[in-house]
């Protein structure tokens, strides 16, 4: 499974390594009504001097270096509610339903359990990164003092929400005795606690760095420290022993393994069943046979007809003037299968998408919908023209808008949501995120060195110097998502990223529309 943080938002690109960028994407289905189709385009604009072209950089290519990470959004429930006891949002509340009606199931208690400890995360998260924007973006609307008593009462609903979730596990520590259910309950306190660390510190860091000076501040920042430790000296307490205890080293890198496996043991209960498949596959095994039997045919009919021909009194051929007759329409035969299968190849890529990936919920008992995914090189012709539009528009200067040499490549993925009933049950969810990420690093493989010496004189000492000057490529990307809203209507999102990188990899991205 791969580690997904969800700091992005919808629409949000950003850097995942010197080498990868990635956009995240969210889906919805329409309640009680027809399919949702999601469109999503993206035209990659790449300089010549790259040379990526149809020649050097294939389809196999493209889809070795693109991920799509396709997965249930997490549900989004104020942290409050996630710990109340009369309402079905909660999933603590919905375990204990699942008790009372007698169902003992193991599965959905953990189900739930992992929804919950993912809700808890994902408010955790949005409302610790909001209050730092807060603090960072100051405004006479938003003061010091303010920002701080939204922290504390933060961290008042953190306390809830752990000493909640321990009366919880209390509550049912008879009933899980001796089962897996017992280890489970423990493992996702162990994640709330390193989570609540993970997003409160943070925000005692970015409060300590630029506010420490305010009177209100300090009772704020000794809060979020008395929670961070609380947290500490809860999970040394409970936690299963470190069998590194004695070696500081190796006890960090455990710590650090130990909640990686935290991560995805709550996490995969929002991963989904994925299926992937070519389309277009056994159309082109049969073209493929196809095209077999017909050289096959037109070879043993000529060669079938001159030995008629021979035998019949015709011209006469010597063993030597067969052999090379035979040869040559083997030739020809061969050549006739080759061009069939390249001719059902193209119409193949015409009639069908390069992939199709069926989405079912991660039991795999219910479909949520199929993805399909087309690339192809393009010329700007080619283009839609509010597309070159906007690719000739957002420049630094006019010289970028003459005349450019580049290599033009569209990727298309259209996910369809099947619609999901009004009647949905709490705790049923259908909307997906999909992150698309890529890697670039196949585009460096000819650039330039990062940095060349350039001979100048200085303008004040009139001495000759050198100066360094860095080499650096522009791949501009234009994204066109399209959509249909809670109310049907068509909803059309035209956005442009330009990558800026050079030999050791992007230096940043920057948001043009």
């Amino acid at each position: 499974m791969a580690d997904i943080e969800e700091e992005l938002g919808e629409g949000d690109i950003h850097l995942r390594d010197k080498f990868q960028f990635e956009l995240k994407s969210e889906y919805s289905p329409i309640s009680g009504r027809a399919n949702n189709r999601y469109t999503l385009e993206f035209y990659f604009f790449i300089p010549n001097s790259l040379h990526i072209n149809k020649h050097t950089y294939s389809k196999k290519h493209f889809y070795y270096d693109q991920t799509s990470l396709l997965r249930l959004k997490t549900p989004s429930v104020p942290l409050q509610e996630l710990i109340a006891s009369t309402t079905a949002i909660s999933p603590l509340y919905r375990i204990r339903k699942l008790y009372q009606e007698g169902n003992e199931s193991e599965k959905e208690v953990l189900k739930e359990l992992k929804l919950f400890a993912n809700s808890v995360r994902s408010a955790l998260r949005d409302r610790s990164q909001h209050l730092i924007d807060a603090l960072r973006r100051q405004s006479p609307l938003v003061t010091t003092d303010s920002v701080c008593r939204a922290i504390e009462q933060l961290c008042h609903e953190v306390v809830n929400v752990r000493l909640t979730y321990l009366a919880f596990l209390a509550e049912f520590a008879e009933r899980w005795k001796d089962s897996r259910l017992e280890h489970y309950g423990q493992y996702i306190d162990e994640f709330l606690s390193i989570t609540a660390q993970l997003h409160l510190a943070p925000l005692l860091q970015e409060l300590n760095a630029h506010h420490s000076r305010a009177a209100k501040s300090t009772q704020t920042s000794k809060l979020l420290s008395d929670q961070i430790i609380w947290e500490t000296r809860h999970r040394d307490a409970t936690k299963e022993k470190s069998p590194f205890a004695s070696d500081p080293e190796k006890n960090t890198e455990y710590f650090v393994y130990r909640s990686s496996l935290l991560k995805k043991f709550v996490w995969e209960v929002l991963f989904l069943n994925i299926i992937r498949k070519e389309p277009s596959k056994p159309f082109r095994e049969f073209a493929a046979v196809v095209a077999a039997g017909v050289a096959m045919l037109f070879y043993l009919v000529f060669l079938t007809m001159q030995g008629f021909t021979t035998s019949a009194g015709g011209i006469a051929f010597n063993s030597a003037t067969f052999i090379v007759f035979a040869v040559l329409l083997y030739i020809v035969k061969d050549r006739l299968k080759d061009g069939i299968k390249n001719f059902s190849a193209a119409v193949a890529s015409r009639w069908f998408p390069d992939y199709r990936t069926d989405i079912e919920t991660p039991d795999g008992e219910t479909k949520l919908g199929y993805l399909k995914e087309y690339f192809s090189f393009v010329t700007p012709e080619e283009v839609p023209p509010e597309i070159m539009e906007i690719r000739n528009t957002g420049f630094h200067t006019e010289l970028e808008r003459a005349e450019r040499i580049e290599t033009i490549f569209y990727y298309k993925k259209e996910v369809t949501l099947f619609s999901s009933p009004e009647d949905e049950p709490h705790g049923e969810h259908r909307e997906l995120n999909d992150i698309f990420r890529y890697n670039i690093s196949r585009f460096l493989l000819k650039a330039s060195d990062a940095y060349k010496d350039h001979l100048d004189v200085d303008t004040k000492s009139g001495k000759l110097r050198a100066v360094r000057m860095p080499k650096v490529y522009h791949i501009n990307i234009i994204m066109h998502r399209s959509y249909l809203d809670g109310e049907g209507q068509p909803v059309n999102d035209l956005r442009k990223f330009r990558l800026v990188l050079d030999k050791e990899g992007i230096k940043r991205i920057e948001k043009v529309i």
